[in-house]
């Protein structure tokens, strides 16, 4: 909603050796409203989490997890391992991705999550992948963080650019 492909480097024109890295630029005007769409819920570690499907739009998912005692000691002196995200698609398929944590308390995009490299062009492009049909938090020592995620989903009306 807020960045699109940047114009001058896009993907291809940029070298070989960097086609994972794709460079996005801030949109000067948002290309979605967002909008409250149901309350904050309290989920669990593997709890799957049905999100609300919508015909149009994407919904943006605020995401909160919090370390526990122990996980902030850990956090300080090693690298906590990586949260995964279980996700199920409505078409039947599911993926899983690791789950930046600390940057998901501002909501993330996870309606339409793009599986592949081309799904994530076409999405910057304007073509929403499959939607997503629920989702779940998998961590190796979940004794790291709160037995509690915050999950609170937003819908965003696409306006057009």
């Amino acid at each position: 909603c807020n960045y699109q492909l940047d114009s001058v480097n896009s993907p291809f024109r940029v070298p070989a050796i960097k086609t994972n890295f794709y460079l996005l630029e801030k949109q000067k005007v948002s290309g979605c409203i967002p909008t409250p769409l149901g309350e904050t819920t309290n989920i669990t570690w593997d709890q799957v989490y049905e999100l609300p499907t919508r015909n149009r739009g994407i919904t943006r998912v605020q995401v909160k997890f919090e370390y526990s005692w122990l996980g902030k000691i850990v956090k300080q002196l090693f690298r906590i391992p990586p949260v995964i995200i279980n996700v199920n698609y409505l078409d039947g398929t599911q993926a899983n991705f690791r789950f930046v944590q600390d940057n998901s308390a501002n909501g993330v995009i996870l309606s339409h999550l793009p599986r592949n490299d081309q799904e994530l062009m076409a999405f910057f492009q304007g073509k929403l992948p499959p939607q997503v049909k629920s989702f779940s938090f998998s961590v190796s020592n979940p004794l790291l963080f709160s037995p509690e995620i915050k999950v609170t989903p937003f819908w965003e009306i696409e306006t057009g650019s």
